[in-house]
C-alpha cells in the first residue's frame, strides 16, 4: 500500500514538470501588405471636350504690311486615341486627337457687310512623355498639327468665301488621373503654331482674289475621359 501512494505522488509532482514541455501554439504573422501600383501600359481610346482661342494676324499680300488681328473663341469636342508603355515611374506614349468645333470671330457692319473666320477642324499627332505617382500622371505632349479655317465675308450683297487647310505643330502639357482599372480622366493645355498661309478668296461671280497672309496660333484647354484596354499587359 505504501508502494501504491509512492508511486502516485511521485506522478503527481512529475505531472507540472511534463505539461511545462509541451511547447504552446503560435500564431501565425500575417503577410505584409504589398501595394499594387496602377499599370499605365495599354491602349486607350476617349473623348474630350474644352474652349480654344485662336489668334488671325494678317499681312497685306502687295505692301507687306500689317492689315490687322483679331481673335476667335468658341468650344470644342472630339476623340482620342492612343498607346502608353510605362518603365518604372516613365511612361511614355504615342497619341493621336480629332477635334472639332466652332472657334469663331464675327463681326457686323450696320447690316451692309459683314465677316466671320473660324477654325472648325484640328488634328494631332504627338508623342508623350509622363511621370507616374501611381494613379496620377503628370505628362507633356509634342507633335504635328493639321487644321481647316472657314472664311465668310458679305459686302453688299456681294459674297467672298475661302477655306484654308494648315500643318503645323503641338505642344501640350496635362495631368491624368485613373481612377478605376480601365477609367482615366484627364485635364490638359495645348498650344498650336500654325505659321503662315496665303488666304485665297473666292467671289461672286467666281473671281479669286488673295487679299493677305494670315498668322495663325491657337490655344486649348480641355478635359478628356479614356478607356484603357488590358489586352496582354
Amino acid at each position: 500500500m505504501r508502494f501504491a501512494f509512492a508511486i502516485l505522488g511521485l506522478a503527481a509532482l512529475g505531472a507540472p514538470a511534463h505539461a511545462a514541455d509541451i511547447p504552446m501554439p503560435v500564431k501565425a504573422v500575417p503577410p505584409a501588405y504589398v501595394h499594387a501600383y496602377y499599370n499605365w501600359t495599354g491602349f486607350y481610346v476617349g473623348a474630350h471636350a474644352g474652349y480654344g482661342w485662336a489668334d488671325f494676324a494678317g499681312t497685306d499680300t502687295l505692301t507687306g504690311m500689317i492689315t490687322g488681328s483679331q481673335q476667335a473663341a468658341g468650344f470644342i469636342y472630339g476623340g482620342t486615341v492612343g498607346f502608353n508603355y510605362q518603365v518604372g515611374s516613365w511612361v511614355f506614349g504615342v497619341e493621336g486627337e480629332f477635334t472639332f468645333g466652332d472657334v469663331k470671330h464675327t463681326d457686323d457692319f450696320l447690316g451692309l457687310a459683314s465677316a466671320s473666320f473660324k477654325v472648325d477642324q484640328i488634328y494631332t499627332a504627338a508623342g508623350r512623355v509622363g511621370y507616374a505617382f501611381d494613379r496620377i500622371l503628370l505628362y507633356g505632349k509634342f507633335g504635328a498639327a493639321w487644321t481647316r479655317e472657314k472664311y465668310d465675308f458679305v459686302v453688299l450683297g456681294l459674297t467672298a468665301n475661302g477655306t484654308v487647310d494648315r500643318t503645323g505643330w503641338v505642344f501640350g502639357a496635362g495631368v491624368e488621373y485613373a481612377f478605376a482599372r480601365n477609367w482615366t480622366v484627364k485635364f490638359e493645355y495645348d498650344y498650336f503654331d500654325m505659321g503662315s498661309k496665303a488666304v485665297t478668296l473666292t467671289t461672286t461671280g467666281g473671281v479669286m482674289v488673295t487679299p493677305a497672309n494670315v498668322d495663325l496660333t491657337i490655344h486649348t484647354v480641355k478635359a478628356g475621359l479614356n478607356y484603357k484596354f488590358n489586352w496582354g499587359f
